[in-house]
């Protein structure tokens, strides 16, 4: 089942990501373009939510609360550092990588819970 919620984000995401500076522009004029660049990063992050919020309902129902809860600590942490580091070298964009990271890092371990289980 995740996998066909992974692979809609991902139909969802790739145009998205590759039309980033045309949406952008079509909505928010040229002023904006800049943008486009967090908007296809931000884009990438939804495909990471749509693992994070499948796990977590499977996590829920296996009653692994306390998991779930320094799991997210850790992302908060973790996406709280990067920010430190990368917004000031890379403006709004870095707060996207730093989000994007944090998903995955968060991310890629739950499915690993979910595939042993």
């Amino acid at each position: 089942m995740i996998y066909v919620f992974v692979a809609l984000a991902f139909i969802v995401a790739l145009p998205l990501s590759l039309l980033s500076k045309q949406i952008i522009q079509l909505f928010y004029g040229d002023a904006f373009s800049g943008s486009a660049i967090v908007f296809s990063v931000y884009v990438w992050v939804s495909v990471w939510a749509v693992i994070d919020i499948v796990t977590r309902n499977f996590l829920i129902i296996e009653n692994m609360r306390k998991t779930i809860f320094f799991m997210t600590a850790a992302t908060a942490l973790l996406n709280t550092g990067l920010n430190f580091i990368l917004i000031p070298i890379l403006g709004p964009a870095g707060a996207a990588i730093s989000t994007f990271v944090a998903y995955a890092m968060f991310s890629l371990p739950l499915i690993m819970i979910y595939k042993i289980r």
